[in-house]
C-alpha cells in the first residue's frame, strides 16, 4: 500500500507541476525534466542513498500536450529503475530533428530477464507506460543500457504533426 501511495503522490506532483504550465502551449522540456527528476530522486533515492537521477540532452521546447504524458513515462520508468537497479539513472531527452524527438530512461542494473515483452506484463507501470507512448503517437524501444549493463527504455515521438495542426 505504501508503495501505491508513494506513486500516487508522484503523480500528483507531476501532474501539479505541469498544470501550473497549462495556459502554455509549450514547454521548456530539458529544465522541466530537471524539476521532475529531483523531485523523483529525493523521493525514490535519498533514504537508501543507492541511486541518483540525472538529466542529460537538449534543451528544447515541446507542445504541452506531450510534455504532460512523457512526465507521467519518465516517472514509471524511473520508479521502476530504482526499485530494481541500484546506481545513477540517466534520463535523456534528444532532438533529431525539428519536433522529432527521443527520451531515454536507462539504469546500470540487472536487466531486463530474457525474453521480456512489455506487451505481456503484468505489472501497472508497464502498462501505463506503453498506454502514454500510444497517446503521444509515439514507439517505445526496449535495450540494453550503457555498456550492455541494465536497461534502456527509449521512447521515440514526432511533435511536428501536433505543432503545424496548432498553427
Amino acid at each position: 500500500m505504501a508503495v501505491a501511495a508513494g506513486r500516487v503522490a508522484a503523480l500528483g506532483r507531476v501532474h501539479r507541476t505541469l498544470h501550473l504550465l497549462d495556459h502554455q502551449d509549450q514547454v521548456e522540456f530539458k529544465r522541466y525534466l530537471e524539476h521532475l527528476c529531483e523531485d523523483l530522486s529525493r523521493l525514490l533515492c535519498e533514504e537508501s542513498n543507492d541511486c541518483a537521477v540525472l538529466v542529460e540532452g537538449a534543451n528544447a521546447e515541446i507542445p504541452t500536450a506531450f510534455a504532460i504524458p512523457l512526465g507521467f513515462i519518465v516517472n514509471e520508468l524511473i520508479t521502476n529503475a530504482a526499485k530494481y537497479a541500484k546506481g545513477n539513472i540517466i534520463v535523456r531527452f534528444e532532438t533529431a530533428a525539428p519536433g522529432c524527438h527521443s527520451l531515454s530512461v536507462s539504469d546500470g542494473g540487472p536487466g531486463l530477464p530474457a525474453g521480456f515483452d512489455p506487451g505481456g506484463s503484468k505489472g501497472l507501470g508497464m502498462r501505463i507506460v506503453q498506454a502514454l507512448v500510444k497517446q503521444i503517437g509515439g514507439e517505445l524501444n526496449i535495450s540494453a543500457g550503457d555498456k550492455g549493463r541494465g536497461a534502456r527504455f527509449t521512447v521515440a515521438f514526432s511533435s511536428a504533426a501536433q505543432a503545424n495542426a496548432a498553427r
